[in-house]
């Protein structure tokens, strides 16, 4: 979450190993976003793979 005030971001958690199954958040956070999971899947990649 962003404070949008003071521009100060808010984290609860860092999940670096999360869930990939139809019933996980981030497939369906990325799916509300317009996201489908083979391009989340391919941005994981990119990030990953870049310096």
């Amino acid at each position: 979450m962003l404070d949008r005030k003071e521009k100060i971001p808010y984290v609860l958690e860092l999940n670096t190993s999360p869930g990939m199954t139809d019933t996980s958040l981030l497939p369906m956070a990325a799916e509300e976003a317009g996201i489908s999971f083979e391009e989340l899947v391919d941005e994981i990649i990119k990030m990953s793979l870049s310096d």
